[in-house]
């Protein structure tokens, strides 16, 4: 499998209104079967389905203390819909290695990460 493609974390902006932030946004690496962030512990993830037909997303989790998982499986995106999801904590999303892996099915899903 080739290696995942690196989703570059925005950190929010701060609490006024002039504080704008913008959130680079990574296409979905369907050839790499995945991409992935580094995950800080308060994080907004961003889904956004440029494509003219339904397209899904997977999360993948890590394990909770007690050893159980909970993936988000072909979560569904209609055309031109974004999808958030979180603020996602560490707790079963944050594999060994400090990334989260997402996967998209077509490389016009589009994913952010946004710090909070």
């Amino acid at each position: 499998m080739a290696d995942a493609v690196v989703i570059v974390p925005t950190v929010a902006p701060g609490s006024y209104a002039a504080d704008i932030q913008t959130v680079t946004l990574t296409a979905a690496q369907v050839a790499a079967n995945y991409n992935r962030f580094k995950m800080s512990g308060d994080d907004l993830l961003i889904c956004w389905n440029s494509n003219v037909g339904a397209q899904t997303v997977t999360i993948n989790s890590a394990d909770d203390p007690q050893g159980r998982t909970g993936d988000l499986t072909t979560v569904a995106i209609a055309p031109a819909e974004i999808a958030v999801f979180g603020p996602m904590k560490t707790l079963g999303w944050r594999g060994a290695d400090g990334y989260v892996t997402v996967r998209g099915s077509h490389a016009e899903v589009f994913f952010g990460v946004l710090q909070l």
